[in-house]
């Protein structure tokens, strides 16, 4: 999360440790990269003792001078409270300003804001905007947000069509809400073959609202046994569907 744009791999001390005292200097001399890479070692402590308050200050610095990754990593900083206060208005701004110069993670972040309200604004036809490119970008995350837009029409003139496309997506890249909202999408269309087969994709990634539907769809063609199974896998997660729903075959 906090390194795109790195240039040496992540997480690899002995790079960073031979690195780092170059960055300082190229920091010293005005290295806009180089006062980023030393905010990736210090928020990750590779190469250099972590420290979230000198990482949240590289990243500042870097930020004003228009680094897109910096300004990502500063609106981070604000959101969480790394190195410095929470501020969500002061989040937003680093992430509008990051997002406006194409940088996917940040096009995402600026679009969750406004979706929804965090730093109390909403406005769903920008946050759909940028969701879009985002997308476009490479950012898969943003996909499963696109095809809640598209089923909800907040946002965007509702279209089953594009939902449904950018769900697949979603699932394609490996995410389980991607594959559990394209399951949702196939079984409304009575496509119960390529419904169950997302739900269980998703399931085997843990995701209980997944085991839930598998259980109703198996409790719907009559298979109790089967139903109960899933049920049981939700259960053991804490989903209270599924846990109701065991209740209602047990009682």
């Amino acid at each position: 999360l906090y390194a795109n744009g790195l240039k040496i791999d992540v997480g690899d001390s002995k790079s960073a440790a031979k690195a780092a005292p170059y960055y300082r200097r190229a920091a010293k001399e005005g290295s806009v990269r180089a006062m980023y890479n030393l905010g990736v070692f210090s928020l990750r402590g590779d190469g250099v003792r972590r420290d979230e308050k000198a990482a949240f200050e590289y990243f500042r610095e870097a930020a004003k001078m228009s680094h897109l990754g910096a300004q990502y990593n500063l609106g981070y900083c604000y959101e969480n409270g790394v190195g410095t206060e929470v501020d969500l208005v002061k989040a937003q701004r680093a992430y509008e300003k990051s997002a406006y110069g194409g940088y996917a993670r940040a096009q995402y972040a600026y679009a969750c804001f406004l979706e929804k309200g965090i730093a109390g604004t909403v406005d769903l036809r920008t946050a759909a905007k940028f969701y879009k490119r985002a997308a476009k970008n490479g950012c898969t995350d943003a996909y499963v947000s696109l095809g809640l837009i598209y089923v909800s029409g907040n946002g965007a003139e509702r279209d089953r069509n594009k939902a449904r496309e950018y769900f697949y997506k979603a699932a394609q890249a490996g995410d389980e809400t991607g594959y559990y909202n394209y399951g949702c999408i196939m079984r409304d269309d009575g496509e119960l073959r390529e419904a169950t087969a997302a739900f269980e994709a998703a399931a085997k990634k843990g995701y209980a609202p997944a085991m839930f539907n598998l259980g109703k769809l198996a409790e719907e063609n009559g298979n109790i046994s089967a139903a109960r199974k899933y049920y049981d896998m939700g259960a053991d997660k804490g989903d209270e569907a599924c846990i109701r729903a065991i209740d209602r075959i047990n009682s």
